[in-house]
């Protein structure tokens, strides 16, 4: 489970520049033996807050909508719609947040997608609790299940996933932590907390990551404040935005 100190968030760096913020806490050594799960997780509160500045309702509706209008065969073909709903949703985000956000850019260096701050992040799109895969080719760099970098994962739909939970629950406890709600959001997944994470292989990757495992992933972003919710999609987005636009003139 991800650890954090609320307090040392709260009373030592609110209201602190980001950038000066995050060069403070990379260099800060003074911390338990959690230090690296503790320290990643101060750094993703702080670009979770720096995001919601910029994230009006509005944006976050936009976002919301324009991902969804992606997952439909007037962008996708039909027999790889997911695929490339997904890779459409990615360049989309990208596009969005580097017109809007500032501190972002463009980052696609091994496992990244992108950086805010300097930070690297992984971008991952789902529509509910799926399979998702690190890398889409088989490489023998997959097999040691090492996560280079954290992971932005926005899901596009709120789901209850299991009812009663996945087959290997073994009590209540777990049967209740398995059934609780994900919302639509974007949640940023911490590195070091993926640790027991055991990839899968299909045909087209060796590094499948199981829909327990993604569950796992946002329940705990959820619990411990990582995430920012985004609303329910209602289907009528009245204007495409000229980036869509834009994606569907250069879509291959």
């Amino acid at each position: 489970m991800l650890l954090f100190s609320k307090q040392i968030i709260k009373n030592k760096y609110n209201n602190r520049n980001p950038k000066v913020f995050l060069n403070h806490v990379t260099t800060t050594t003074n911390y338990n033996e959690n230090s690296e799960l503790e320290l990643e997780n101060i750094k993703l509160h702080e670009i979770k807050n720096y995001l919601k500045q910029f994230l009006s309702f509005s944006k976050r509706r936009e976002i919301i909508e324009s991902l969804c209008i992606l997952n439909n065969e007037n962008f996708c073909e039909k027999k790889v719609l997911g695929l490339q709903s997904s890779l459409f949703g990615e360049k989309f985000i990208i596009e969005f947040f580097t017109k809007y956000i500032q501190g972002f850019e463009k980052y696609y260096i091994e496992q990244a997608d992108l950086k805010i701050f300097s930070v690297p992040f992984s971008l991952k799109i789902i529509n509910g609790i799926n399979d998702i895969a690190l890398n889409w080719n088989k490489s023998s760099k997959n097999k040691d299940n090492i996560f280079s970098e954290n992971i932005l994962l926005i899901n596009k739909k709120t789901c209850i996933n299991w009812k009663n939970g996945p087959l290997k629950v073994n009590n209540n406890y777990e049967k209740k932590y398995y059934t609780d709600k994900i919302h639509v959001g974007i949640y940023f997944i911490n590195k070091y907390s993926l640790n027991n994470i055991k990839f899968s292989e299909n045909n087209k990757s060796d590094s499948v990551i199981k829909k327990i495992y993604v569950y796992e992933m946002l329940k705990n972003a959820k619990d411990n404040g990582l995430f920012i919710k985004l609303p329910d999609a209602i289907g009528n987005f009245y204007e495409v935005p000229k980036i869509l636009n834009i994606l569907k003139k250069n879509k291959t």
